[in-house]
């Protein structure tokens, strides 16, 4: 049976109702009318407060683009519970924005500011932890302030750098700022984080903050001490992170949680820190594919690391700070990346290995860190080539220790062309060559390099044990 909607008062949007009551129950547009003035023209139809006021709706209803912001002319339950005759064309929206100055951006934050005033003036005095991140946001265009910085989706392209603060749980908007696209997460944080302090209400009151890994820093974390403020932060996992995950194995550390996580803590100092911290691992049992080689991987993990100055961690402090960023990506690396690094020597697999495997391996782990300092890798590997009796993920261990030398001391010497050369062959043995266009081994050291924990290395930046597993991987 055919159905006709010939109502002019339906609209598509059957929850807006509540959205517009609410918004008239706060005096959202009055509090418009009263922090912001843009300047436009005399003789425009619409004023400023109205035109943010629909864009607004247009938002809580799904339409984010100004293409589909058009949607709302024709329907006309949307006007009837507006009380207007018309919705502007969207090129109105995109003239208004045209006009916008910095100052009208301060305006808007005071429209936010009553916002979380009215809020707090109802629930009363309370505790809360705040959420901070920062996000890309890609310019398309000669805009004042955008940089050509690190943009992941497009690279190349000039953007600017936003902080953003939040209330945890309830996802009120503390504060946000943009910055120039060669801004660090780091840049000026402090005083982002100060700012964020001044714009809330009296009764919101900070206990902590949770941070995405892009604020991991010792200056951060003395910042909070010094002022007394809890707080948990999510860990890049780099070098000197997979050395405690590789110590918490050996050690047997790991307290099983349930059949998919385990969790260990150490309070440790990280090189060119002046205290220790307390770290908190989680690791994640990683179901394999029956298509995966479970007989020479049994035991695959991904890890996320937080570092926090609190004794005391509930869960509800960290069950959601994986959702911090919006660009928030899987809890540790991918099992490619993670196969055999953590592994104890009690869980040592020897077999058969194509040695070219492992070179191509290693070099895809490395592939990303050799392009962001500029080396170039160039690889003869001899095809065919005989197996060897070896552990073959000690193989790439190798190879990435020897790779991470070689560009370490290729920053050092300031090489404007930086090279690493890998070859393989054999004759009667099978044998695996590195070399780099640095500076090369002194001749009175050649003899050490071997050594267990001998390093050139400045105190705090080697162990020493780069080279010294070697010789007990193959046979």
């Amino acid at each position: 049976m055919p159905v006709v909607f010939d109502n002019h008062t339906v609209t598509s949007y059957g929850n807006f109702s509540l959205i517009e009551s609410f918004k008239q129950a706060i005096g959202f547009i009055e509090l418009l009318q009263k922090h912001l003035t843009v300047n436009r023209h005399h003789n425009f139809r619409y004023s400023t407060a109205q035109l943010v006021d629909i864009m607004t709706d247009c938002i809580c209803v799904g339409l984010f683009r100004f293409m589909h912001m058009d949607a709302l002319k024709s329907d006309p339950g949307y006007c009837k519970i507006k009380g207007i005759e018309k919705v502007p064309d969207e090129s109105t929206f995109r003239q208004l924005l045209a006009k916008f100055e910095q100052e009208n951006i301060s305006q808007l934050q005071q429209v936010n500011q009553s916002l979380l005033a009215l809020k707090a003036n109802i629930e009363g005095c309370r505790e809360v932890w705040l959420d901070i991140d920062d996000t890309v946001i890609t310019l398309f265009g000669n805009q004042e302030g955008g940089e050509v910085g690190y943009n992941p989706r497009y690279n190349g392209r000039p953007s600017y750098k936003a902080k953003v603060a939040f209330v945890s749980e309830s996802a009120e908007l503390a504060n946000i700022k943009l910055y120039g696209g060669k801004t660090a997460s780091n840049g000026q944080f402090a005083d982002f984080f100060k700012k964020t302090l001044a714009l809330l209400p009296q009764r919101l009151i900070v206990k902590g903050v949770r941070m995405d890994k892009g604020f991991f820093d010792d200056k951060n974390f003395t910042f909070f001490e010094d002022n007394q403020i809890e707080y948990v932060c999510k860990v890049p996992l780099k070098q000197s992170i997979y050395k405690i995950i590789a110590y918490l194995d050996d050690q047997r550390a790991w307290q099983r949680l349930d059949a998919k996580y385990d969790v260990a803590e150490i309070t440790v100092p990280l090189p060119t820190w002046k205290k220790a911290r307390r770290f908190v691992f989680i690791r994640e049992t990683v179901e394999l594919k029956s298509s995966e080689p479970c007989l020479f991987y049994p035991d695959l993990y991904d890890y996320e690391v937080i570092v926090t100055n609190m004794e005391d961690l509930p869960p509800e402090v960290v069950e959601d700070l994986s959702k911090i960023s919006g660009q928030a990506e899987r809890i540790g690396n991918t099992i490619n990346r993670m196969r055999g690094f953590v592994r104890s020597n009690n869980n040592a697999r020897f077999g058969y290995c194509n040695l070219n495997e492992a070179v191509e391996d290693a070099l895809n782990m490395m592939e990303c860190q050799l392009s962001a300092h500029g080396v170039r890798v160039s690889k003869s590997l001899v095809h065919p080539i005989p197996p060897i009796w070896a552990e073959k993920n000690k193989l790439e261990e190798v190879v990435i220790n020897i790779a991470v030398n070689a560009m370490q001391a290729l920053d050092a010497a300031g090489k404007p062309n930086k090279q690493i050369i890998i070859a393989t062959h054999w004759e009667n043995n099978v044998i695996l060559e590195i070399c780099d266009n640095a500076t090369g081994v002194d001749d009175n050291i050649k003899d050490k390099i071997f050594e267990p924990f001998f390093t050139t290395k400045e105190v705090g930046e080697g162990t020493g044990l780069g080279l010294s597993i070697f010789p007990g991987i193959s046979a």
